[in-house]
């Protein structure tokens, strides 16, 4: 089947179009460069490579699990050679959640193969399922079209109460149920009968099953549908990037007023040139999110030590350290910090993002340069119209434009 594809303009907050326009009043606020220059590219291998020791390679073979067929031989090269990634993610949305996570995929593996040209060693694309986010009335559902072209909400799992008492597990912590196979024939009854309907709905089947992990099994489709591309599909509570974030995490707990004075201070000068932050930063909230007692919680400091925002859970200075140091798999960055705890595991040359996520990068690049880690170049997510045949020849006959 031939399908119509329109190119759009991604669109989205002043200061992610400002973004997309390459207004030199943002420049300042992204420290790689702007993404249609091949320099900015360049800037960055070259700050990955220099600062990053050999054995920062050899460590990807512990991620040799991760990898597709089609990816097997493409991450021993880039290990020997001391390649990098474009790196994608999103969090881990019912079914494979909504067709943009697709879209992020597919510009993240046709830039990793202009890249690979362009500079001479070898690139990768990597998605990284954001699998320790809490938020699951997010996740928990998704939206089609059933036969009669109306839209559908398929939803799993009870809805949570809107209660600060109500336990927020990460994501990964959550196992599919029984209701999946309701979720499942609803999508069944609502997908016409086209060539490729069991080429969709077989994997989901055998992906999403009673038990099974919730963002394992978005993980698993996700591989399955990018099967044909050299991706390294990877959740972040993975063990390595948890090892490799570590000391990250420790850092931005020792230096949690450095980095709040920080990041104000860059709110401040995205307020000056007209634009609002993305993020908030509440006064003591730190950058990190420790599991306790009412599950995914953000840690703040004040002058006794440290609490959980919601629990109201007190841990001393040492506990705090300890827990980090011992029991990693607890801790996890927010948003500002994820990516760059994802930079600090991998070695990454480009991020493709959508527009909120320009726009809250702008913040996270003053972690980056707290951290001393390379920030990758931000390129946007291709944005795209899809217009099947049937629906093609119905716009047609009527003159109607999409």
């Amino acid at each position: 089947m031939t399908l119509n594809v329109t190119r759009l303009s991604l669109s989205g907050s002043p200061l992610s179009d400002a973004y997309l326009r390459d207004d030199p009043i943002v420049r300042s606020f992204y420290r790689a460069g702007p993404p249609t220059d091949i320099g900015s590219y360049r800037r960055v291998l070259d700050f990955v490579r220099v600062s990053s020791p050999e054995a920062r390679w050899e460590a990807l073979e512990q991620t040799r699990d991760l990898a597709a067929p089609a990816a097997a031989r493409p991450l021993e090269r880039l290990i020997a050679e001391r390649g990098v990634f474009v790196a994608t993610g999103q969090q881990a949305g019912l079914f494979g959640g909504p067709l943009f996570t697709l879209y992020k995929a597919l510009t993240a593996a046709r830039l990793a193969r202009q890249l690979e040209e362009k500079l001479g060693v070898p690139v990768m694309p990597l998605f990284g399922v954001a699998s320790e986010d809490h938020d699951w009335p997010e996740v928990n559902h998704t939206h089609v079209l059933d036969q009669k072209n109306q839209l559908v909400r398929i939803a799993v799992g009870e809805p949570e109460a809107d209660d600060v008492s109500t336990p927020h597990p990460p994501v990964y912590r959550i196992q599919v149920g029984k209701d999946i196979e309701r979720g499942l024939e609803q999508l069944s009854s609502s997908a016409p009968d086209t060539e490729f309907r069991e080429d969709i709905l077989k994997p989901l089947r055998e992906a999403y099953t009673p038990g099974s992990g919730y963002a394992d099994a978005f993980a698993q489709i996700l591989r399955n549908l990018l099967r044909s591309y050299p991706f390294l599909v990877v959740s972040n509570y993975h063990p390595f990037v948890k090892s490799e974030s570590r000391q990250l995490l420790l850092a931005e707990w020792n230096a949690r007023q450095e980095s709040e004075t920080r990041l104000r201070a860059r709110g401040e000068e995205l307020s000056s040139a007209g634009f609002k932050p993305q993020v908030s930063v509440p006064p003591g909230a730190t950058n990190l999110f420790v599991e306790g007692r009412l599950g995914r919680d953000r840690l703040l400091y004040d002058g006794q030590g440290a609490v959980l925002r919601r629990s109201r859970e007190r841990m001393t200075e040492a506990e705090v350290r300890g827990l980090i140091e011992e029991e990693t798999e607890r801790v996890s960055p927010g948003a500002l910090l994820r990516p760059v705890a994802e930079a600090t595991a991998f070695p990454i040359v480009a991020h493709v993002v959508g527009s909120s996520e320009i726009a809250y990068l702008a913040q996270s690049q003053v972690l980056y340069s707290m951290h001393e880690v390379p920030a990758p170049v931000i390129v946007p997510r291709a944005s795209m119209q899809l217009i099947e045949p049937k629906i093609r020849k119905v716009l047609d006959k009527f003159g109607i434009e999409p």
